[in-house]
């Protein structure tokens, strides 16, 4: 089967501001954080490094596994919201 959903996590640079998100199309989601062209979080913080990737069956899964990510220790201070 096919993966249809992601979690990502990018980056402004090594040990810096970083961004977890959501998406069904990685690498698109990829380009638009690096040519700046989504508002919010990622772009005022440069977060334009993809630093890791998981891919999941299905959004819903992809969704619980970022959530999850967000409550582990030392990802609380400087993590985006879902793409």
């Amino acid at each position: 089967m096919t993966k249809s959903a992601y979690v990502y996590l990018t980056a402004n640079r090594h040990c810096g501001k970083t961004y977890l998100g959501v998406t069904s199309n990685l690498a698109q989601r990829v380009y638009q954080h690096r040519n700046k062209l989504i508002e919010g979080y990622s772009k005022d913080h440069n977060c334009m490094l993809l630093v890791w990737f998981e891919a999941h069956d299905d959004i819903q899964d992809a969704r619980a596994r970022m959530e999850a990510q967000e409550m582990a220790p030392g990802m609380e201070n400087g993590v985006g919201r879902r793409a």
